[in-house]
């Protein structure tokens, strides 16, 4: 064998064995992935749970339209504001510390939700699960792309506890529909999240501390000064992508319109004061045929991971936009006329819902994208910014017609093309 030989022998191996390291799984990759799905299927269930839930309290406690209205919103109000402060919170006090915090409080306040008989109190307790939620889901991403061992793993724990995310809303739903009327709003909240959230209180208790991942992260959060990279335009990529997740977040939570439309269509009594609760919204097959529609995400976020390499960023979400676009317009026109274009423009919208944001969740884990010493305050904020365009999108829905929602959705996905076209910064496939 030739001198030559060996060398290209050589190289052939040291490939093989870089190819075959950057698909191995380590210990630590496949916790990161457990946990992940955890919080997220978690998220997904308290994040859905005011469409399931509300209309059943309203109705056992009479509550005001507007006061309906509240308890529908508060939740995401309190969740974009604590997505801003969650990154700062987290390089001060460590992930953990934060994501322990947010656990406790969030398994408190369910409880508080289901014993109190005070609308205030309850108005309280379902805005501090939204603080809850801020705070651990920009820090469990952050986590994740502090250390997972190699970022084609990472893109994978994403697209699993993304995937997890929208299933929380297929479990909302579909519990709602089976379990609502029979327990009762008060024992369905307690079903629903708790259980989620104690095995990765456990986790964080038993499995994430006095890790070396745990060190190296802690390292990390302490010698952020001497090691900071600063990437150019900082507020510009921050912003933009927080417009990008705005208009994608206002555009999927629209689905929520597919309740209200299926009531007036298949003639189901809405609840109303003073009216028999058992046969109200909350016993039908819109709560069923909601989870089916949400589930349309977790296939569009698979579906976006699968062709990652194949269409890069801004042509794929161009093509998106574009989709969106005919999909609202169908709504517009003749959505009112025919209930299966209702559920299959919804069906579309949230297909493209999800393949959007598994692009978003991308980008916001890079931390080449914001910068070493930004990167937790970049992606918060970018995180509130699209949490903030799913408020806009439920006070719209709460308290306006629903042809002024579908026209303000069908003039965001136009908008979003532009924007998409300028965001040359992403460097994702």
């Amino acid at each position: 064998m030739t001198d030559s030989d060996a060398l290209n022998g050589r190289d052939e191996t040291e490939e093989t064995s870089l190819v075959e390291r950057k698909l191995f799984w380590t210990r630590m990759d496949k916790f990161l992935a457990v946990f992940g799905a955890l919080i997220n299927l978690g998220h997904g269930v308290e994040t859905y749970l005011p469409g399931v839930i509300t209309q059943q309290i309203s109705c056992v406690t009479e509550l005001s339209e507007w006061q309906e209205g509240t308890l529908d919103c508060i939740l995401y109000i309190t969740l974009a504001v604590a997505l801003v402060v969650s990154g700062p919170i987290s390089d001060w006090f460590g992930r953990r510390e934060l994501l322990l915090f947010s656990l406790y409080l969030s398994v408190l306040s369910t409880v508080v939700c289901a014993i109190v008989a005070d609308y205030y109190l309850l108005l309280l307790s379902r805005a501090l699960i939204g603080i809850c939620i801020g705070l651990s889901f920009s820090t469990c991403l952050v986590m994740i792309a502090e250390l997972a061992s190699e970022k084609a793993i990472q893109h994978d724990i994403l697209m699993i506890t993304s995937i997890m995310y929208a299933i929380g809303g297929v479990w909302s739903a579909g519990l709602g529909y089976l379990l609502l009327d029979l327990v009762g709003w008060r024992i369905f909240i307690l079903l629903t999240s708790i259980p989620l959230f104690i095995p990765p209180i456990f986790m964080l208790h038993f499995i994430f501390v006095g890790t070396a991942g745990q060190q190296m992260q802690d390292e990390q959060n302490q010698d952020i000064p001497k090691g900071t990279m600063n990437v150019p335009n900082f507020v510009a990529r921050t912003v933009k992508l927080g417009l990008f997740d705005g208009m994608t977040t206002f555009q999927g939570w629209l689905t929520i319109l597919l309740v209200p439309a299926m009531i007036q269509m298949l003639k189901i009594k809405k609840a109303e004061p003073n009216s028999d609760c058992s046969v109200t919204v909350t016993k039908g097959p819109e709560l069923l045929l909601l989870g089916i529609v949400t589930l349309a995400s977790a296939f569009g976020m698979l579906f976006r991971h699968l062709i990652r390499n194949m269409l890069s960023f801004r042509k794929s979400q161009v093509i998106a936009a574009l989709l969106n676009v005919v999909a609202f317009t169908a709504m517009l026109e003749v959505g009112k006329k025919s209930l299966v274009v209702i559920v299959l423009s919804n069906f579309v919208v949230k297909f493209l819902y999800g393949f959007s944001m598994m692009a978003h969740t991308y980008i916001l884990a890079d931390i080449d994208y914001f910068g070493t010493g930004n990167f937790a305050l970049g992606s918060g904020i970018s995180s509130a910014m699209g949490t903030a365009g799913g408020v806009f999108g439920t006070a719209m829905v709460a308290f306006t017609p629903m042809s002024y929602v579908i026209i303000t959705a069908l003039v965001i996905s136009a908008l979003n093309i532009p924007l998409v076209l300028s965001m040359s910064e992403v460097k994702l496939n």
